[in-house]
């Protein structure tokens, strides 16, 4: 007899197991099995979480640079307030730090696509914050990690970025806040702050993937993908002493 399951989601960090049983039939009946994701995962130690492309996509992720993912970890539970360590002249990129169960953010450990994100300079600190709209999933360890996962005390973070598939897919985003539109602080009056100061922030960009074409006859199938994303971050304020 014939077996069939489809939905069957393979992610970061955990493992995809699959029990069937299969009785005798004849060759007119057809055997047809879903199911769900498992609740539990029976075949590791570690409790880890993801923040899927869904949730980034939707969430109000927010940081003094714009969006950022890591501003997401606050979900995660165990997680404690996510915020951002030192000046922009350190730290650029506005990246975050984040304490899970207790562990200092000394320990947490971060890769994208498998390669470590290290700000050696602060090593509680990724040097690198990818655009949310590159990224797929975000998984997170937070407790008896494998052996697999090395250096880290904390919480183990793995991002996996987007990738080209058969068909061309894009995205286009922007956001922008002009401080014309906002209210005036609650603490503020009219006489102490006469004009709402000057924050005009935009943060825009697109992505685009696909596959890329070559003939069949040297590849025998496609094979070869691509995936491009670009985004840029501008900010006009009023600067004082």
């Amino acid at each position: 007899a014939a077996f069939s399951q489809t939905g069957i989601v393979v992610s970061v960090n955990r493992v995809a197991a699959i029990d069937i049983s299969l009785e005798a039939a004849s060759v007119t009946t057809t055997v047809s099995v879903t199911s769900a994701q498992p609740i539990l995962q029976t075949e590791t130690a570690d409790v880890n979480h993801e923040l899927t492309e869904t949730q980034l996509s939707q969430l109000p992720l927010t940081s003094s640079q714009g969006r950022s993912f890591q501003s997401a970890y606050s979900i995660i539970p165990g997680a404690s307030n996510v915020k951002e360590q030192n000046s922009s002249a350190a730290n650029p990129s506005r990246a975050m730090s984040v304490n899970v169960n207790g562990m200092s953010y000394n320990g947490n450990t971060t890769r994208i696509d498998g390669a470590m994100n290290y700000y050696g300079w602060l090593p509680y600190l990724i040097a690198y914050v990818p655009p949310v709209e590159s990224i797929a999933s975000v998984n997170i360890d937070t407790n008896s990690f494998n052996a697999e996962q090395g250096l880290a005390g904390g919480a183990v973070i793995n991002v996996t970025t987007k990738s080209g598939g058969h068909d061309f897919h894009g995205t286009a985003w922007e956001y922008y806040q002009d401080a014309a539109l906002n209210a005036r602080p609650y603490t503020s009056t009219r006489a102490a702050v006469p004009t709402v100061p000057k924050n005009v922030f935009n943060q825009f960009g697109f992505n685009i993937g696909g596959p890329v074409y070559i003939p069949r006859i040297l590849t025998g199938k496609q094979k070869l993908f691509f995936f491009d994303n670009f985004e840029r971050t501008t900010r006009r304020q009023l600067i004082t002493s």
